[in-house]
């Protein structure tokens, strides 16, 4: 009954009380996992020609292995084209998974992030035929497999009438 008496001192309170929630509201992220640093990257190209053959994916994955350990941050590159016998591997053979091991960042030239490391290395491997993917390994095999799309960003589309 004390509600109905005083519904105007109910509502403001509820507002105060809603009001309270700004600020925790502005601190979330975007992400359910923050970013993390795995000190390694992961690039895969996929290549234009979906009927790629096992000879022309072993050329191009060995042409950005090479391309990729020219740079000084880089400790290891092992790149493989194919797909494993396990059933979390989607990979096609026109998409390679070439594993980039870097240094402590400590050993790089002063000013590098690795964002501007990841920029330079995409901007080397502008290779024909290839369209470049950069993530973090683990931070990929996550958003493959919760969302069945092979990068960052996609659009899934769905229906019973695919021109509609």
């Amino acid at each position: 009954h004390t509600v109905l008496r005083a519904p105007w001192i109910i509502l403001v309170l509820a507002l105060l009380l809603t009001a309270t929630l700004y600020y925790p509201w502005n601190r979330l992220g975007s992400e359910f996992m923050p970013p993390l640093n795995e000190g390694t990257l992961l690039y895969m190209p996929v290549t234009q020609d979906p009927a790629v053959s096992i000879g022309q994916a072993a050329t191009l994955l060995q042409q950005t292995d090479r391309i990729l350990k020219t740079f000084p941050e880089v400790e290891t590159v092992f790149g493989e084209a194919g797909r494993a016998q396990t059933a979390t591997d989607q990979s096609p053979l026109s998409m390679f998974d070439t594993v980039v091991n870097l240094k402590n960042p400590d050993q790089w030239p002063a000013g590098m992030t690795m964002h501007k490391l990841q920029s330079k290395m995409n901007k080397a491997l502008q290779v024909p035929g290839l369209s470049n993917i950069w993530t973090q390994p683990l931070k990929g095999r996550v958003d493959m497999l919760t969302t069945g799309l092979q990068t960052p960003l996609g659009i899934k589309i769905g229906g019973t009438d695919l021109d509609t």
